[in-house]
């Protein structure tokens, strides 16, 4: 089996999750956590904040944990 063709098996399992900035018209940086559901490409964005911590992202986590048959909360 090669790479491609055991992502593509698995796509139904796997979700990324990242970090990005976006500024704001103030001039603000705002860090927003976003995550991509790979089986329906969907990008879903799980929350913002100006100081992202740990805590706060294990909250994001354990708030907006699913699984592929879970829709994520809209």
């Amino acid at each position: 089996m090669t790479w491609a063709s055991f992502l593509r098996s698995q796509t139904e399992g796997i979700i990324s999750a990242d970090f990005f900035t976006a500024d704001l018209l103030d001039a603000t940086k705002v860090y927003v956590l976003a995550v991509i559901e790979h089986a329906t490409r969907r990008i879903r964005i799980l929350g913002s904040t100006l100081h992202p911590t740990g805590e706060w992202t294990t909250q994001m986590a354990e708030t907006c944990s699913w699984t592929s048959t879970t829709p994520l909360p809209q």
